[in-house]
């Protein structure tokens, strides 16, 4: 009776709720998707700051014909009598009579287990309720490995599961999500997409698809055609991402056992502990930001552990590191991590490269920057690579006291000569004297630089090999790398 796409609520942009547009925005996505054939939604009290479960509610009375309702307990902690109000607050957010599937979130392990279940625990608030008629179907949410799974399964106190799982990582969660089914479990998938993790990142991911194929399509279509799976969750933020998973799932096509073996030999392990993004670890005591550093992480494992995925990972969450991350190894972190990804050890391995990073950047800044006092640089190469270098550059500046610089820019682009090349850095000042106009190749004779910079990684010897002919054979050329003098540090058995 459930969609087979199931429409995941915790993926909705903070942005989006802070004005009545944006929540406008998002209930309409709503009620599209349900006029579009979802039918199953999928929320908790926690999503949007406490938001999300008031505008299913507008969104609920707009929909026209049958859609069903799945929340979440709080945690395993509370009594019965204190999961029954927190239960009887989301009906009045939600404005409905009932909930369709009550799940008990985010079983971790056994203990968890116990503890939900316990007398006068979460599961019999939630058995009480179901027998007033304010449940229909008491579930699990899991988050454990698949003998856990098929424990509580067959334990006969559960009609459904809500678990991870997708075409990276099913070699090892098979095991649950069969276990399930054969206990005759309502199974809902999510996750399917990693948290994002698949298409941001495709290329690493290539080995999953054919040609013609993208790795979202494979991935939605590969959990929705799945027997044993009832629905397939996916968090989707406007109509294009609708649209699209909606398009995905219509082609059901069951994946051959010859290309499941295949898969299955290309997914390594570290597939299993991918960050999805879900945010359960946040709030430490020391005030790291544990779900920034950890999809950074996970962008530097898909990347074959480049150090500078990770550095771009963290810069696409404005945080630039100088000194190691304060982790006093509480472990609080862990305890929360749905996907039980090892954080302290990754922390360790994180602090490493910084480390790493500061050593080499000072160094190669200095290298480009300092020595002679008084000398014209030039700078080749007004591109990308150029402003990570001055955005280094800027950052050091202020912290170490450096002397300004007078900088030219050249580049061969003719699109690009004679306009002005700046940088823009929220959190430093600008570096320049005055505005930078972008030279020809042909101007390095002319200009009476002291010193020229090749701001390239990959094509440096190329570049050194053009620039010779335009400049004196004395001139001290030097390159600026981001990348290759790290040392990639060793691979998790």
């Amino acid at each position: 009776m459930v969609s087979l796409l199931g429409f995941g609520t915790s993926r909705f942009r903070p942005e989006d709720y802070a004005t009545e547009a944006g929540r406008e925005k998002l209930i309409n996505l709503l009620v599209k998707a349900h006029c579009l054939g979802v039918n199953y939604f999928d929320t908790w009290h926690d999503y949007g700051n406490g938001q999300c479960e008031a505008l299913l509610g507008h969104a609920f009375k707009r929909m026209q014909g049958d859609f069903y309702l799945a929340t979440k307990s709080h945690n395993s902690q509370l009594d019965a009598c204190e999961t029954r109000k927190r239960l009887e607050a989301s009906l009045r957010h939600l404005q409905v009579e009932k909930i369709h599937f009550y799940h008990l979130w985010c079983i971790l392990h056994m203990d968890h287990f116990r503890a939900y279940t316990r007398k006068g625990g979460p599961y019999e608030g939630a058995l009480r309720a179901k027998n007033e008629g304010l449940i229909d179907h008491i579930c699990f949410s899991a988050h454990c490995d698949g003998k856990t799974i098929a424990k509580i399964a067959s334990s006969g106190l559960f009609e459904g599961v809500m678990l991870g799982y997708n075409i990276i990582n099913f070699k090892y969660r098979e095991e649950g999500l069969r276990a399930a089914a054969k206990a005759g479990l309502g199974v809902a998938v999510m996750n399917p997409l990693g948290g994002g993790a698949l298409p941001r990142n495709a290329q690493a991911f290539s080995f999953a698809v054919l040609d013609g194929e993208t790795i979202a399509d494979v991935a939605l279509n590969f959990c929705a055609a799945d027997a044993t799976v009832s629905v397939t969750l996916s968090g989707m933020t406007n109509e294009k991402e609708l649209e699209s998973n909606i398009n995905s799932v219509e082609k059901l096509e069951k994946f051959s056992e010859q290309r499941m073996e295949e898969l299955k030999s290309k997914i390594t392990e570290e597939f299993n502990f991918l960050c999805n993004g879900c945010r359960y670890c946040d709030n430490c005591p020391n005030d790291i930001d544990i779900p920034a550093y950890m999809l950074s992480y996970t962008n530097y494992i898909l990347h074959e552990y480049n150090p500078r995925a990770f550095f771009e990972g963290i810069g696409n969450w404005r945080l630039s590191p100088h000194e190691p991350l304060p982790c006093s190894h509480c472990g609080q972190c862990e305890e929360k991590c749905s996907q039980h990804i090892p954080i302290r050890k990754h922390i360790d391995e994180i602090n490493m490269l910084i480390e790493q990073r500061e050593k080499y950047l000072r160094e190669g800044l200095e290298r480009c920057f300092g020595g002679k006092d008084g000398i014209k640089i030039g700078l080749y190469g007004a591109g990308a690579y150029a402003r990570e270098m001055l955005a280094g550059y800027a950052e050091y500046k202020k912290m170490y006291g450096w002397n300004d610089v007078e900088l030219i820019i050249f580049d061969s682009n003719p699109e690009k000569i004679g306009k002005t090349f700046s940088i823009h850095i929220s959190h430093s000042p600008h570096i320049f004297h005055k505005p930078c106009i972008i030279h020809g190749p042909e101007d390095l004779s002319s200009e009476a630089i002291g010193r020229l910079i090749i701001a390239s990684e990959d094509h440096y010897q190329a570049m050194h090999e053009m620039v010779s002919k335009y400049v004196r054979p004395e001139l001290e050329i030097v390159n600026f790398t981001l990348g290759r003098q790290y040392k990639k540090l060793p691979q998790r058995e």
